[in-house]
């Protein structure tokens, strides 16, 4: 033992630099510790050279706690430049090869050590303290190997030449899990002592492990599959091969993961994402100095997989508790309890296709596991499966943690799935909100790294937003007319009073018109709701009039009914003349003129739809005037309740109406047209409605001129006041011209000229073109318009 202790101290008191130094005599300084350690017979008396009085010296001093001399050894001599010699023996000596050649054949050896232990299985005496010191071996030989990865400073034309060490490495970190695996699991004594744990016979847990498969694969198509099968496949691209499950005995899993060669296969590094699935990425350089990107199959995240599979198992025999599980992985891997959780979760999931009591068992205990997991990194079909298994609750959890704008499409859906299940439609509806904010922007940015044009970036952001919405909307609106009526009232209700906007507001009314066309009562009944909750009159009256039947088929069609004719009652007559036309070919709503025939055939011209046309409490006062509003009702909708093309009008009919009321006749009317003090009037807050507000306001003044006159009675006579009558009539001939002049501005703003004006005032039942419509004094109130 002294002469052991005193071999150590000379070993710790030599410099690695002075080992091939000789002294006159002709002997080194390795082989004097050779001798001292063959003395204390720690090594063969005799060896057949410097190379293996080296590598003796290497071992002995790994064994005994001394490896940080092996990494002196390459700092200060393999890869000091300044060194050379002409002796071809010694150059080898100080050269990295040399010491890559005892660590590839010190790897031999502990791999042939695990394996042994693991054939005389788990259960054995006597293996934790022996495997305590092998992994102890087994960490410094990585860190010599990770050493050998750094090439010389000044040998960059050798820069390639330490990738070699790379396999060194990659079977260094290999051979580490392994050790600590055993380790860890010699702890568990008689746990391994039934090599299929709590199911009687292989063939038993076999026949499971199939129903599993067949349930899963009876479910809907986007829940199907096994979490174990995502295990296997990520394990496959890196040449592990586990797709025989379960193994015949815990050795032979760790063997297959952790002792034997990868196959190669996959073309490079593998990277394993969020969602549970691995993607493939470029090969890290080979020069890496990382332990982690040395070799794909060592990574942190491929080691994760390993350790995953391992939890599986352990978990689905009854080896071990979910609480021991827990514990060793944290303890020897530093795996924090949410993964781990998660690993085991995944493993109920897969327990609960099972289809019998058992699964519905498995289901709870995956339930019961939900607070200890960390929800942002689970694969997002795990939300699927419990959402599918009737734990909707369960689902919501585990997707309020996680971000919602960075989401693709099919978590989007998945997420409208859970909220809708659980009744949360406006909840919904923001996360709905929240996706297509996110996925537009992700699209916009993508557009603009591609082409660098803002126009690209709009369009494929509308583009994105437009489809999704689409797919979204149309979920939501599927969920809700599915559940059953309660009182009359449905969840559509709720839908329909959502704050849609945009491409959400297309894709609703293209969904409620499909729907409505396809012959479902209640969806055709929705539309015109949807847009009368909005105030959106004239659209609400056009939906009807396309989409309901005539005489009200339902209560509910009654009472939709009755508040139409209300709301209809309260627009200005005008308005409710109109009649609709759908035309492919505008792009934009315009006024458009029917003709004489047309002016006096009824509710329906040229395929237009009156909006009045269902409603017949509600009648017409004046000629219907025909509207085009585009390919269809949501490309250019009728604004709250004045048509588009009117409200582009307004400033500049006003400000004609006015100037020709002021001036008295066509001449001035013309020059204060653009007169500067116009302007003014022109930036004025626009009125809510045109042609209907002015008529309103002449018929209005004109009743009160009427009452003057006949409404007094027997008072004008007595009161000392004579009545000009040829006054009032001169102003109402002034009111008169004027509103024929500002119409003929109308006209010749809009490219009409004189003609288009007098063509509107026909249309709108004002003029005397038709030789009906003539306006005439009222002097008793009533109808403007005949």
């Amino acid at each position: 033992m002294e002469l052991q202790v005193e071999w150590m101290e000379a070993l710790a008191a030599t410099a690695p630099t002075e080992y091939l130094r000789r002294s006159p005599d002709g002997t080194s300084k390795l082989g004097q510790l050779y001798g001292l350690a063959a003395d204390a017979g720690l090594v063969p008396p005799t060896a057949a050279d410097d190379i293996a009085r080296l590598h003796s010296l290497f071992e002995m001093a790994l064994d005994h706690g001394l490896g940080g001399i092996v990494l002196d050894y390459i700092e200060l001599v393999c890869y000091d430049s300044s060194r050379t010699s002409s002796d071809p023996l010694e150059a080898f000596l100080q050269d990295w090869k040399c010491v890559q050649r005892w660590l590839h054949k010190l790897l031999a050896v502990a791999r042939g050590r695990l394996a042994s232990w693991l054939a005389r299985g788990l259960s054995a005496t006597g293996c934790a303290a022996v495997l305590a010191k092998e992994l102890g071996r087994l960490q410094m030989l990585r860190l010599v190997a990770a050493a050998l990865q750094r090439p010389p400073a000044a040998a960059a034309a050798a820069a390639a030449e330490p990738a070699a060490a790379a396999g060194e490495l990659a079977e260094a970190a290999r051979l580490v899990q392994c050790a600590k695996v055993l380790a860890w699991l010699s702890q568990q004594g008689m746990a391994f002592d039934r090599a299929t744990g709590r199911y009687f016979s292989e063939q038993e847990w076999r026949s499971v492990a199939a129903k599993r498969r067949e349930g899963a694969a009876a479910a809907a198509a986007a829940d199907s599959g096994l979490f174990l099968s995502d295990l296997a496949a990520e394990l496959a691209q890196h040449g592990i091969d586990t797709r025989a499950y379960p193994p015949p005995s815990v050795d032979r899993l760790l063997t297959s993961l952790f002792l034997s060669q990868p196959s190669g296969g996959a073309g490079g590094s593998s990277r394993v994402t969020a969602g549970g699935r691995a993607g493939m990425a470029p090969a890290p350089p080979s020069s890496s100095a990382s332990l982690a990107d040395s070799d794909s199959s060592d990574s942190e995240a491929v080691l994760h997989v390993k350790l995953a599979l391992l939890a599986y198992y352990l978990a689905d025999g009854g080896f071990m508790t979910a609480a021991a599980i827990t514990s060793g992985l944290l303890a020897h891997f530093g795996v924090s309890p949410a993964t781990t959780t998660g690993w085991l979760l995944q493993q109920q999931l897969d327990d609960a296709h099972t289809p019998d009591a058992l699964g519905a068992v498995a289901m709870q205990r995956a339930a019961d596991l939900v607070p200890g997991v960390d929800g942002g990194r689970l694969p997002h079909r795990v939300l699927r499966v419990f959402a599918s298994g009737g734990r909707p609750d369960v689902a919501l959890a585990l997707l309020r943690q996680r971000p919602e704008a960075a989401s693709s499409l099919e978590e989007a859906r998945t997420g409208m799935r859970v909220r809708c299940q659980c009744f949360l439609l406006t909840e919904a509806f923001l996360g709905m909100k929240r996706h297509l904010e996110g996925a537009a922007a992700a699209a916009a940015a993508a557009a603009a790294a591609a082409t660098g044009q803002p126009a690209a970036a709009a369009a494929a952001a509308q583009a994105v937003a437009a489809e999704h919405a689409a797919e979204l909307v149309g979920q939501m609106l599927r969920y809700a007319s599915a559940v059953p009526m309660v009182n009359g009232i449905t969840t559509m209700h709720a839908a329909v009073r959502l704050p849609f906007e945009g491409c959400e507001e297309e894709a609703v009314v293209e969904w409620l018109e499909e729907a409505a066309a396809s012959g479902h009562a209640a969806m055709a009944l929705m539309l015109p709701l949807y847009f009368l909750l909005r105030g959106r009159t004239p659209e609400a009256l056009l939906a009807y009039a396309r989409l309901c039947p005539p005489a009200p088929a339902s209560q509910q069609q009654a009472d939709l009914a009755d508040l139409l004719t209300e709301a209809a009652r309260v627009l200005p007559a005008p308005q409710r003349a109109l009649v609709v036309a759908v035309r492919g070919g505008d792009a934009a709503p315009s006024l458009l003129p029917v003709g004489e025939e047309g002016a006096e055939g009824g509710e329906r011209q040229r395929g237009g739809v009156a909006l009045t046309g269902s409603l017949p409490a509600v009648a017409a006062d004046v000629a219907p005037a025909m509207l085009a509003v585009g390919s269809s009702p949501t490309t250019a909708p009728l604004v709250g309740s004045v048509p588009v093309i009117l409200q582009r009008a307004q400033r500049a009919a006003a400000a004609a109406s006015a100037a020709g009321a002021t001036g008295g006749g066509a001449d001035h009317g013309a020059a204060s047209w653009q007169q500067p003090g116009q302007e003014q009037q022109q930036q004025r807050a626009a009125p809510l409605l045109v042609f209907g507000q002015q008529q309103a306001q002449a018929q209005e003044q004109r009743q009160r001129q009427g009452q003057r006159v006949m409404g007094r009675g027997g008072l004008g006579p007595a009161d000392g006041e004579a009545v000009d009558m040829e006054q009032l009539q001169e102003e109402e001939e002034d009111m008169e011209e004027a509103e024929e002049r500002s119409f003929a501005r109308f006209g010749e703003v809009h490219g009409g000229g004189g003609g288009a004006g007098h063509e509107l005032e026909r249309v709108l039942g004002l003029g005397a073109a038709t030789g009906k419509g003539k306006r005439r004094h009222m002097p008793r109130g009533g109808s403007a318009y005949r």
